[in-house]
């Protein structure tokens, strides 16, 4: 699973991780490992680039994941 995947799955399930990422969504993806083209894409909202890079793993839509956490 990579690491934008599980960052996207804690983010759904991990009330401390929300609170953080609400906080300072650059700081928290970072801390999560995320490299800069992955937190482009999250800040971004690409959701087809996103799909791409964690596959089967996280579904996503374009009213979904990304969206509901974004600052």
């Amino acid at each position: 699973m990579s690491k934008l995947a599980e960052f996207l799955i804690n983010l759904t399930q991990d009330p401390a991780l929300i609170a953080k990422y609400k906080s300072d969504p650059e700081a928290t993806m970072r801390q999560a490992g995320l490299s800069d083209a992955e937190i482009a894409m999250v800040n971004n909202q690409d959701i087809s680039a996103i799909q791409g890079v964690v596959g089967d793993d996280v579904s996503l839509t374009p009213n979904g994941l990304v969206k509901a956490y974004r600052k």
